[in-house]
């Protein structure tokens, strides 16, 4: 294992996700990527990359497209079950722990409370220490105090419980599948700089 590299990064790698959208790309008749590119606004090379998992960080767009185009995909090639809250649902999850380095979250995707819901979240997360501090106790109201007693627990709990919950209402599934799509990510062209003269004379 390398230096800095989780053990849930490994067990759930982008190459899990490379095979599910190579799974899914040919269950719906889409041979060449490059097909699957073009359709989805971005540049073959990244969804390559993504596929063969040569990509350290993943954009929270990218699966958004893939949800969208699979779900078109699977209405126009007309599979026996749609793309649904399930596959989606997997794919996200995926694409998520396939970043070993970086998430690159869309803030237009979490306006108001839900902003402020995602900031709590993270801020919670990093408050919780990885590793208990040595010799620390928790001192509680009554003046007595416990050996350490991992935070982690309580906040996997509640937050585990909540989005078990979630996963069970129908609005909360309409809701991820329905994501709208980005618009197509517009390529870079860089001026070419012209060669100067040479100040040498004949």
């Amino acid at each position: 294992m390398k230096k800095g590299e989780s053990q849930v990064g490994r067990s759930l790698s982008s190459t899990e996700l490379g095979r599910m959208l190579r799974a899914e790309r040919a269950s719906v008749g889409m041979r060449r990527a490059k097909d699957m590119a073009d359709a989805m606004g971005i540049s073959s090379g990244h969804l390559s990359a993504i596929e063969n998992g040569k990509n350290k960080s993943m954009d929270i767009e990218f699966l958004i497209r893939c949800n969208c185009y699979f779900k078109r995909k699977y209405f126009e090639h007309g599979t026996e079950t749609p793309w649904d809250e399930k596959k989606a649902m997997e794919l996200f999850g995926k694409g998520l722990m396939s970043a070993s380095k970086n998430i690159l979250l869309s803030m237009s995707y979490f306006p108001g409370k839900k902003r402020d819901l995602l900031v709590k979240l993270i801020l919670t997360l990093l408050l919780i220490p990885n590793e208990p501090p040595m010799g620390m106790t928790v001192l509680l109201e009554n003046e007595r105090t416990v050996g350490w007693e991992n935070p982690m627990s309580k906040a996997s709990g509640l937050i585990t419980s909540f989005y078990d919950a979630m996963k069970k209402l129908d609005i909360a599934n309409e809701g991820l599948i329905d994501l709208p799509l980005p618009p197509p990510r517009r390529k870079i062209t860089r001026k070419r700089r012209k060669n100067k003269p040479s100040g040498n004379k004949a």
